[in-house]
């Protein structure tokens, strides 16, 4: 397999590398997503309109304000644009920014319902479930933007860390740290009244890992068809990167996984896979955290990134590489040329 292959030169010794593994036990089954599935939330349309993601555009309710120079990108380098969050949500202490998408993810061409969007997923330490923050990202530095809650067919919020998010097709995958992938149908974003919010998406299904494997965060490579998720690990390196087959449908080919890698790198908060090339980002406390790139087997190449670092998403229709920050006071989301 090409993204397997390994270069001809070996990496120096003590070098970073993503290292090929095994897959071998490394499967997915899907669950719901079907006509029971889609039957539920058929139900809850009675009552609750279906609304579209312009729809949620066009109702925006919140401004972001311009980048500046926040405190959290001090060693990023090469800042192409960005926002930082209003100031309430910048400063809240029960909601913290994970997961990072957007419409460049989902389809050729990045523009979805007349707009590019940009998608933010939160989870709360309070018991206020999980939501999806849709923003207008036209123009990053003036956009608008509204909170849409994840809940499950019977409305009730759903409790989830929501660590990663990806966007492919008019699914919306949030990755589930100890069960897999949770999947939202964007077609069925529900106008009701929950919790204090306008929008609410019900989940549709999910693929359930058949392994002790950990969903800590998954993005999308439009270029072979597939997701990647990653594995947090705080103390050590090690964390296995999974390449996980799309079909025509949009959906994960249930089965066994495409590849897997594992990380030279502890504190692993978001993965890419592009061009058989894997690049990741890591958190480093109150210290500015690690951007690491290579292709698997070779020397990987680092730089410093952001203080406070989440996951990752690419855009093909501008190059650019999006990421965002979590801690309060410190919350910008950002768009680097990607390495």
């Amino acid at each position: 397999m090409a993204l397997l292959c390994a270069l001809t030169t070996a990496p120096a010794a003590g070098a970073a590398t993503f290292k090929p593994i095994s897959t071998n036990g490394l499967g997915l089954t899907k669950t719901g997503l079907g006509d029971a599935a889609y039957a539920q939330i058929a139900a809850l349309e009675k009552t609750h309109p279906k609304a579209s993601v312009g729809d949620v555009i066009a109702s925006a309710n919140r401004s972001v304000r311009p980048l500046g120079s926040s405190p959290a990108l001090g060693a990023v380098k090469n800042v192409q644009g960005g926002f930082r969050w209003n100031t309430g949500d910048d400063n809240v202490s029960y909601w913290y920014p994970q997961g990072i998408t957007g419409s460049a993810d989902a389809v050729d061409g990045g523009v979805v319902d007349g707009h590019r969007e940009l998608l933010v997923s939160w989870y709360s330490k309070n018991g206020k479930g999980a939501r999806i923050s849709f923003v207008n990202a036209d123009k990053l530095s003036s956009a608008k933007y509204r909170h849409v809650l994840l809940v499950d067919r019977n409305l009730k919020p759903i409790s989830t860390h929501a660590g990663g998010i990806a966007w492919y097709g008019h699914y919306l995958y949030v990755a589930e740290t100890h069960v897999g992938l949770r999947v939202f149908d964007l077609q069925h974003i529900l106008k009701a009244s929950i919790e204090g919010y306008a929008y609410a998406l019900p989940q549709a299904g999910t693929f359930r890992t058949t392994s002790k494997l950990t969903f800590s965060f998954v993005s999308v490579d439009r270029g072979s068809s597939s997701l990647l998720t990653g594995e947090y690990v705080a103390g050590n390196a090690g964390g296995r990167l999974v390449q996980w087959p799309l079909g025509a449908d949009g959906l994960v080919v249930p089965g066994a996984a495409k590849a897997a890698w594992t990380a030279p790198i502890k504190q692993v908060q978001g993965g890419l896979l592009r061009g058989g090339r894997l690049t990741t980002s890591s958190s480093n406390g109150s210290s500015a955290g690690t951007l690491l790139t290579g292709a698997p087997n070779a020397n990987a190449t680092a730089q410093p990134w952001s203080i406070g670092a989440e996951d990752l998403s690419f855009a093909p229709t501008s190059g650019r590489l999006y990421s965002l920050t979590e801690k309060p006071g410190q919350r910008v989301v950002f768009a680097v040329p990607a390495p």
